[in-house]
C-alpha cells in the first residue's frame, strides 16, 4: 500500500515543483549574447571560429563550443519568442531530475528518501537554471550516469549491453552543444577503471564466490569510451574542443 502511495502523486508534484523552479524568465546577460550567436549561426549558416561580434578582439580565434545549442535556442525564440526560451530550459532541467531519478531507481534507492532528495536538490540548484548551455551539459551527465547503471545491470540481466554504443551519436550533440562534454568521458573513464578493478579483484585467489567476469562486456566498454574520444573531434573546434576547458583554468 505504502509503496502504490509513493509511486504515484509524489512523483508528479516533484515534476510539478522542477519545472516551477525552472520556469523563470531570462536573468542572466550570457543568455542574449548566446541567442545572438545562434542568430548568426542561422542567418550565415556557418559556424563562427573567429570573433566577430566585438571591436577590441575582432578577428581573435573563438572556440565556439556551445555554437549547437545556441542555434537551437534562437529556434526556440524565433518559434515562441521568450516563452520559447523558457520552456526549452524547462524541459532541460526536468529531463535532468527525470535521468537522475531513474538512477535513484537503479540503485534501489526508496522513493521515500529519493524524492525528498530531489526536492531538496531543486531548491538548491534551479536558481542557476539559466538558458545556458551549461544545463544541457547537467542533463547530459545525468544521462551518462543513468545509462552507465543500466550497463552494469545488464551483467545478470536478458538485455544487451552493445546498446551503450548509442551515447556515441548523443556525444556527438554533447560534444557541439558545450565543453562540458569532458565531463561526459572522465565519467566513462571512471566507470571503465572501477569494472576493471572489480575484474582484478575476481582473479585474485580467495575470491572466487565473486561473478565471473564477462570479458565482452568489458571489451564493448573500453570500445564506447575509445568512441566517445573519437566523437568528441567530431565538431568544427577539433582538439581545440577538448581542450577548451583547460585553457579556461588556466591549466593548458
Amino acid at each position: 500500500m505504502l509503496r502504490r502511495l509513493v509511486a504515484g502523486p509524489p512523483w508528479v508534484f516533484l515534476l510539478f515543483l522542477i519545472t516551477l523552479l525552472a520556469a523563470f524568465s531570462i536573468s542572466s546577460c550570457d543568455e542574449w549574447w548566446h541567442l545572438k550567436t545562434g542568430e548568426y549561426i542561422l542567418t550565415h549558416r556557418t559556424v563562427p571560429l573567429h570573433d566577430v561580434f566585438s571591436f577590441s578582439a575582432a578577428g581573435n580565434r573563438w572556440v565556439t563550443h556551445e555554437w549547437l545549442f545556441e542555434a537551437v535556442l534562437f529556434l526556440a525564440w524565433r518559434i515562441a519568442a521568450i516563452a520559447g526560451v523558457i520552456l526549452l530550459k524547462v524541459l532541460i532541467v526536468a529531463g535532468a531530475f527525470g535521468f537522475t531519478a531513474l538512477s535513484l531507481r537503479r540503485l534501489r534507492v526508496s522513493p521515500l528518501v529519493s524524492i525528498p532528495l530531489l526536492a531538496l536538490a531543486g531548491f538548491l540548484v534551479t536558481f542557476r537554471a539559466f538558458a545556458r548551455p551549461h544545463v544541457f551539459s547537467e542533463a547530459m551527465l545525468a544521462l551518462y550516469l543513468l545509462a552507465l547503471f543500466w550497463f552494469r545491470e545488464s551483467a545478470s540481466a536478458a538485455r544487451r549491453p552493445w546498446l551503450l554504443l548509442l551515447l556515441l551519436p548523443v556525444h556527438v550533440v554533447w560534444a557541439n552543444s558545450h565543453s562540458g562534454f569532458v565531463l561526459g568521458l572522465a565519467l566513462t573513464g571512471l566507470f571503465l577503471t572501477g569494472e576493471l578493478i572489480k575484474a582484478t579483484l575476481r582473479l585474485r585467489p580467495g575470491n572466487c564466490d565473486c561473478p565471473r567476469l564477462d570479458p565482452g562486456r568489458l571489451r564493448i566498454l573500453g570500445i564506447t569510451l575509445a568512441g566517445l574520444v573519437a566523437a568528441s573531434f567530431a565538431n568544427p573546434n577539433g582538439l581545440r574542443a577538448l581542450l577548451y576547458p583547460l585553457d579556461t583554468e588556466g591549466l593548458h
